[in-house]
């Protein structure tokens, strides 16, 4: 099973101004069912005035952004199915977020509705254990311990990162989200089936 993992976008700012210390403050990784919709977008429409930024989804289901606004095509055009790849539409061009767009949530209560609960499972998630940070070639990559959720009831398809705690009037910042099986699944789990998810040494996050 392969995941893709994306940031929210408030997380950015808020890793600027101190909210979330990605070093030193307490994190949670919680899980979600697949009610949980990154963000509401419209399917693409043909002829239609796109102005930068707009995000819709293609045919194939996937999260397809305006990154040059303009007319699209009468018809839908073949969109590129690469993550991070562009597809030329009339005078748009897309850039493909495949199913891990950047979402505008961005604090745990906004989606918390949508966390799992059942079996051994803690409401609310699981620690992160062993945050490191590193810098190497121009870029830092944010390290964790494997996620150990025990077990539970229930299959998830995502998984829901935030900083546990308020910081400038912020309680509990979302971070990032995992989509669990990059093929859009929900992970088929039957009662007390111990689940882990096994961060990559590479590291969970880089930021260039």
């Amino acid at each position: 099973m392969t995941c893709e993992i994306a940031l929210f976008d408030s997380a950015r700012l808020r890793v600027l101004d101190g909210t979330i210390d990605l070093n030193t403050h307490t994190f949670k990784a919680a899980l979600l069912a697949d009610t949980f919709v990154p963000i509401s977008a419209a399917a693409w429409v043909p002829a239609q005035d796109y102005l930068l930024g707009d995000i819709v989804l293609s045919g194939a289901g996937q999260y397809i952004e305006a990154v040059t606004p303009g007319k699209s095509s009468g018809t839908e055009p073949s969109f590129n199915p690469l993550r991070s790849s562009t597809t030329m539409d009339n005078e748009v061009v897309w850039l493909n977020w495949g199913l891990t767009p950047p979402s505008t949530y961005t604090l745990w209560s906004e989606i918390s509705a949508h966390e799992l609960s059942g079996g051994g499972y803690p409401a609310g998630g699981v620690a992160i254990t062993a945050p490191t940070l590193t810098l190497a070639r121009r870029k830092v990559t944010w390290s964790v311990g494997d996620i150990d959720f025990g077990t539970f009831t229930g299959s998830p398809k995502y998984v829901a990162i935030r900083r546990e705690g308020s910081e400038n009037s912020v309680v509990n910042p979302l971070v990032a989200y995992l989509l669990l099986d990059s093929t859009g699944a929900t992970v088929p789990l039957t009662t007390d089936n111990p689940f882990t998810l096994a961060v990559p040494s590479a590291g969970l996050l880089t930021f260039a």
